[in-house]
């Protein structure tokens, strides 16, 4: 500390006897902006001069700071990481899998730190009763998860309204025209009926889909509606793979899309089998529905391939795909959804033993609900990919 303050004196009178000569150099020589300009220069060397006197004494301390600090001290600590734990009943359940560390041995040292990952998987459970009315007040303990036919350990469990990631995948397509003012209409009452804090994207979709509105409220999505205008064909799977991209960036844990469509694809690029695979990795919830050519006709007729398209999809996810004919079913569809979304249960396991890396599982789930319930029935999603991710090796991510 001497050797410092002696080094910050002496900088002090460097720069001190430095303004002295060049203000005595201006006041002899004249003209001033010249003067000016010669002062800041010699002003800044002094500085710069007194500065690497200061290092120069206090270098020394600096580095024996250093070695005396704790090792591994300043250095990358997410090799040290301790490993993940598992989700508890009062914690999220992770959006991505989860790490810990297994520490190889070499003779006597300690070999690599090799990071394995822990796979964690989430369901949305919906359970209703005969005439598809929801069922809340069920515990962790009346549910059974299968995994390949294997039972889990339900590591996570929570019931009750939640706020999501919604993506609405709207058709404008030319057979739309005449019915777009009642399907804004009828989103609009989906919405009222949501979470305050749910947020939403819009893809809209005709002969190609389109991001018409990223990440908001639902007023933009609404506002953002009224000023479309019907026209071209059908890319619905194509507005759907844009949708599941999108919807994995939504800052909830739990994300759904909500389709509305009024029939059977016809311009996409990708095929059907393309987007089942990706629905299969994705973890999202599909609810659809579907609007037949005939608007609300009274013989109930439609696209029946394209209603068994949008069934298909929905029942993978856990969702569920409504067939409106008439407007006041179109309103007691959303309403129906939009009640559904906040009596889901959210369940969460760790596959036991470990899945291999992009094997399909199939996944089973029961209940079995105390005396006095009626006889229930469940949705969840069908199955999923496990993830493929190789171990990483001291902090450096795989080879690719």
């Amino acid at each position: 500390m001497a050797k410092d303050t002696e080094a910050i004196s002496a900088a002090a009178l460097i720069a001190a006897s430095v303004e002295t000569e060049v203000t005595a150099s201006a006041e002899s020589s004249g003209g001033r902006k010249k003067i000016l300009r010669r002062k800041n220069q010699i002003f800044f060397r002094a500085i710069m001069l007194s500065l690497w006197m200061l290092l120069s004494v206090s270098g020394p301390h600096v580095q024996q700071t250093l070695a005396d600090a704790p090792q591994g001290w300043g250095r990358d600590q997410t090799i040290r990481a301790n490993p993940a734990s598992p989700p508890s009943a009062q914690d999220p359940p992770p959006s991505a899998p989860q790490r810990k560390e297994v520490k190889g041995k070499e003779g006597e040292g300690e070999g690599p730190i090799v990071r394995e990952t822990t796979e964690v998987v989430s369901l949305t459970v919906t359970v209703t009763d005969k005439n598809q009315r929801s069922i809340s007040g069920l515990a962790r303990d009346h549910f059974e998860i299968f995994d390949n036919k294997i039972k889990q350990k339900i590591e996570y469990f929570k019931e009750g309204d939640a706020p999501l990631s919604l993506g609405i995948i709207f058709d404008v397509s030319s057979s739309m025209r005449d019915k777009l003012h009642r399907a804004r209409e009828a989103l609009k009452a989906f919405v009222e009926a949501r979470h305050q804090d749910d947020d939403y994207f819009l893809v809209t979709f005709n002969d190609y889909c389109y991001l018409a509105a990223d990440f908001g409220d639902s007023q933009a999505i609404l506002r953002r509606l009224a000023v479309e205008v019907a026209g071209g064909s059908t890319a619905l799977y194509d507005a759907l793979y844009l949708g599941l991209d999108k919807v994995a960036q939504g800052r909830h844990h739990k994300r759904a899309l909500l389709v509305i469509s009024d029939g059977e694809d016809n311009s996409s690029r990708h095929t059907l089998g393309d987007l089942r695979k990706l629905i299969r990795e994705s973890d999202v919830q599909i609810y659809c529905i579907g609007i037949p050519e005939a608007l609300w006709s009274l013989s109930g007729l439609g696209d029946s391939r394209g209603q068994a398209i949008l069934d298909q999809i929905a029942k993978m996810t856990g969702g569920r795909a409504f067939f409106p004919n008439l407007q006041g079913e179109l309103e007691d569809a959303v309403t129906r959804i939009a009640v559904e979304m906040r009596r889901q249960y959210s369940i969460g396991y760790v596959p036991t033993p470990a899945p291999q890396p992009g094997q399909y599982h199939k996944i089973k789930v029961s209940v079995h609900p105390p005396s006095g319930y009626p006889p229930l029935k469940i949705r969840s999603k069908e199955g999923y990919y496990s993830a493929l991710r190789a171990p990483e090796v001291n902090g450096l991510e795989p080879r690719r």
